[in-house]
């Protein structure tokens, strides 16, 4: 009886650890959203800037840039999404131990 109770100890010290790493990636990976979102934003406000400069080249320059980190952003926030998603699972799981 002592080593099923040692064990379950174990197992819910190792859930709590999980659940900790989860909640840690899905901060950084909200981060990541966040920074790409004002990447793109920063880089809007420099191909107006470069137009207002009459520099069309550096203007399309900065859109493409933008256009890039708004892509990435989208693909990261759907990764979060998911990832939130399966966190709040691991959290639910926790909880009923």
């Amino acid at each position: 009886l002592n080593q099923i109770i040692d064990d379950m100890r174990s197992q819910l010290a190792q859930a709590k650890q999980e659940v900790a790493v989860a909640i840690a990636d899905e901060r950084k990976l909200r981060r990541q959203v966040q920074d790409e979102r004002d990447q793109t934003i920063d880089w809007e406000r420099r191909a107006k800037l470069a137009l207002r400069e009459g520099r069309e080249d550096l203007a399309r320059q900065a859109l493409l840039r933008s256009q890039e980190h708004g892509e990435h952003a989208a693909t990261l926030e759907e990764q979060w999404r998911g990832h939130a998603s399966e966190t709040e699972k691991l959290k639910d799981t926790l909880r009923q131990l």
